[in-house]
């Protein structure tokens, strides 16, 4: 092949931009894509607990056939790093993924300091905040002696990547809204009481749209 034949001009004209379509040149985005775009507000209209059963347990991995398994950056080792706490009016709780049920870790609003630390708030019923277990992490041997803190620390940013994503299409074919966020991680883990190796990493705003 002739890589001259495919170099871009030097200089584009006018009449080159119009006789080209740049957009008939890009390859087609699945049809979920488009309406995963970040909302921009939510509705304070609280999710029906059965459709919040479902979106957890789309999360964390409903696609298998046995025990529920998280998708993760490390490879056939089950760490089961990220656990994925749920902010309501009510409470906090923590998801049991094998029992599939709430587990009250909090009496009180927390959603406040779940809310966007670039002070971006928003009135979403349900803040997902996705924290890593470290010692879980070591437990399951998937972690390398050799690997750094930050680097650890960066596979599980991968994990809660992964599972909001799951979040994010199980919202979109469900008529919800998402929206991944930074927290004031440090707030949320002295109320709760978390030990140091646990990692308070995303949020994510969940709710209908405004």
């Amino acid at each position: 092949m002739d890589p001259r034949r495919h170099r871009y001009p030097q200089r584009v004209t006018r009449r080159d931009a119009q006789r080209t379509s740049l957009r008939a040149l890009a390859l087609p985005l699945p049809p979920a894509l488009p309406g995963r775009a970040a909302a921009a507000a939510f509705a304070p209209t609280a999710l029906e607990l059965a459709l919040l059963g479902e979106l957890l347990w789309t999360a964390y991995g409903a696609d298998c056939s046995s025990a529920p398994r998280a998708a993760s950056a490390h490879g056939d080792i089950d760490a089961r790093d990220i656990d994925v706490y749920v902010a309501l009016s009510g409470g906090v709780y923590r998801y049991d993924p094998l029992r599939q049920r709430l587990l009250p870790v909090y009496a009180g609003d927390l959603r406040d300091v779940t809310q966007d630390s670039a002070g971006v708030a928003d009135a979403a019923p349900v803040q997902l905040v996705y924290i890593a277990d470290l010692r879980r992490l070591d437990d399951a041997g998937a972690s390398n002696a050799a690997l750094d803190a930050l680097s650890r620390h960066g596979d599980c940013h991968v994990d809660a990547g992964l599972v909001a994503a799951r979040v994010a299409l199980f919202a979109d074919g469900h008529g919800l809204a998402t929206r991944l966020h930074r927290c004031d991680g440090a707030r949320f883990a002295q109320a709760l009481g978390l030990r140091a190796q646990q990692r308070v990493l995303l949020a994510q705003s969940v709710g209908y749209a405004a």
